[in-house]
């Protein structure tokens, strides 16, 4: 049926623009459709305005974002006028107290003051 359905009209050397679009956007759809069912019962997914388990179980996810106490920036120095970007930063105290000292400071910045403690 789908054959004769898509059979060119008499006196047409080739298919029309209009069955071709509609043949597009029915592949389409039972392949969204095919694929979305897969995946609900594989992974986790959404069930209403929950986030669920493959089986069902609701998950709740926490998290923090501790990027920016990693990067310097200008606001945390008080820098207004001055360097802004991490980059700079780095170079302005390695002119002001000198790289060895400068690596010290860095290191320290980056690897300690931030303890699980913190964040309670």
């Amino acid at each position: 049926m789908l054959v004769a359905w898509f059979r060119p009209s008499p006196g047409y050397a080739h298919f029309s623009m209009r069955r071709m679009q509609s043949l597009c956007v029915l592949i389409l759809l039972v392949a969204a459709l095919t694929t979305t069912a897969t995946a609900q019962t594989k992974f986790a997914h959404t069930s209403g305005t929950k986030l669920v388990t493959a089986s069902g179980e609701p998950i709740l996810l926490r998290g923090i974002n501790v990027g920016n106490w990693l990067e310097p920036e200008g606001y945390m120095f008080h820098l207004d006028e001055g360097p802004q970007a991490p980059h700079e930063i780095e170079d302005l105290t390695r002119e002001l107290i000198g790289p060895e000292k400068a690596d010290a400071f860095w290191h320290s910045w980056r690897f300690t003051g931030r303890r699980t403690s913190n964040l309670r």
